[in-house]
């Protein structure tokens, strides 16, 4: 009986999941491979680490999975789909300023993200403001979220008052937990939009295979311009932050005299100001993980270099 597959993706599952001699086959391969392995000796083998092209997203993205479990909890399901709805965004929006800004073909280049990136980013946290259903007026705010997972008297406000913030701003705390990754997406990802066939010149840069084997873990080699970079990078979106709470607050001081001025522009601007402060403070909490992130590899790759040497 003759069996014809029409791409490799069949092949391997009519191979694996139909024919028992095949995975048979398999199994003793694997099973040679180990064995050789353990019977070179210690000094013989070559250290292999994995992870090291993604190391810089992937624990930036255990952080963002982590703090999404916990605000998906805070909105409730009415508004879980909005909250995954916003990380599709963020993903695609990641995905398509990557696949641009690697047209650059120099690493250092590539260290630099510009205002436009940083403006659509905050506009698109703006739009999730709303869209996980919040308004800038007093009674739309979710009060029940205060008491989130825990039933009865508190014996301090303290924490129902950070549940209700990071219900009221869990598109700021999401999108400033990611705002690194604007700098470091370009590095190793960026390809999906290049895979569908969406315009870009990523496919064209054959002379930088080898760097773009290595990843996010080329920016060893550019340690001081990184954090220059990122620095540049909080210091970018915390001004376009600033720009719309000096927005907020012209608009209140201009419509001082305005009939809906203490329903409308003052509420705004004490949402904005307060949105404000927990963006900056979530954006500097984000900045310091990716610092000791980089840190810690840097210390790693320097004693890997002294035992190598000695």
């Amino acid at each position: 009986m003759s069996t014809q597959c029409t791409n490799n993706y069949q092949c391997i599952f009519v191979r694996l999941f139909i024919l028992p001699d095949y995975r048979l086959q398999v199994y003793n391969h694997l099973k040679l491979q180990w064995h050789e392995h353990f019977q070179q000796s210690t000094a013989d083998r070559n250290p292999l680490v994995y992870g090291l092209a993604t190391v810089y997203s992937s624990s930036l993205l255990v952080l963002l999975g982590s703090a999404s479990i916990v605000l998906i909890m805070l909105l409730g399901d009415g508004f879980a789909c909005s909250c995954l709805l916003l990380l599709a965004a963020m993903f695609l929006y990641l995905e398509l300023d990557a696949s641009l800004k690697n047209a650059e073909y120099e690493v250092s280049d590539q260290l630099h993200t510009s205002w436009w990136s940083v403006i659509v980013w905050q506009l698109i946290s703006t739009h999730g403001f709303y869209t996980t259903g919040h308004q800038t007026t007093f009674p739309t705010i979710n009060w029940e979220a205060a008491f989130t997972g825990y039933h009865g008297d508190y014996a301090s406000n303290v924490v129902p008052a950070v549940l209700l913030v990071l219900n009221t701003y869990a598109s700021q705390v999401l999108f400033s937990l990611a705002t690194p990754l604007l700098l470091i997406w370009p590095f190793s990802q960026g390809r999906f939009l290049a895979w569908l066939g969406f315009p870009s010149k990523h496919k064209m840069k054959e002379s930088d295979v080898a760097a773009q084997k290595r990843g996010e873990f080329i920016i060893q080699d550019y340690s001081e311009e990184f954090i220059f970079a990122l620095s540049q990078l909080y210091m970018k979106a915390t001004t376009v932050q600033a720009v719309k709470l000096l927005a907020s607050m012209a608009a209140a001081g201009l419509h001082r005299r305005h009939l809906m001025v203490w329903k409308v522009f003052a509420p705004k601007f004490i949402f904005e100001g307060v949105g404000f402060v927990v963006g900056s403070i979530v954006l500097l909490i984000a900045c310091a993980y990716v610092v000791r992130v980089h840190t810690s590899l840097n210390k790693w790759v320097k004693n890997l270099s002294n035992n190598e040497i000695g």
